[in-house]
């Protein structure tokens, strides 16, 4: 007798068994977060966050304050990932066009099933 696995329990075993199903979800799972959370995205034109003009999804948390997330290596397939900032700017459109005022990490390399906690404030 042939058993036949549902879609969820194939999906669980990728997750267990396949690094790289197991980091593209993730990744894809953050970036629907960012959307959900409402955040905006740009790119990073200056580097300011990190190289290659990586893009950037962000928040406005208070007048000058924003909670932004760089996508690292967002090119690559194997290994890429987010670093989480809190950032001073003038205003929303200096984002990726300039340098922050001031930049405060909060974590590098966030994991969403982490690190969220982290940012949970940040949210509301």
């Amino acid at each position: 007798m042939k058993e036949t696995l549902s879609e969820q329990e194939i999906h669980d075993l990728r997750l267990q068994s396949n690094p790289r199903y197991r980091w593209k979800f993730f990744t894809q799972q953050l970036i629907a977060k960012f959307d959900e959370w409402n955040f905006s995205k740009t790119v990073d034109y200056i580097n300011s966050y990190s190289g290659n003009n990586p893009p950037l999804y962000y928040r406005r948390i208070s007048e000058t304050k924003f909670i932004v997330f760089n996508h690292w290596n967002f090119n690559s397939k194997y290994r890429d990932g987010f670093d989480c900032w809190l950032a001073i700017y003038k205003n929303e459109k200096e984002i990726g066009k300039k340098q922050p005022h001031n930049l405060q990490q909060i974590i590098l390399d966030f994991r969403f099933d982490r690190h969220l906690p982290l940012i949970e404030q940040y949210l509301n």
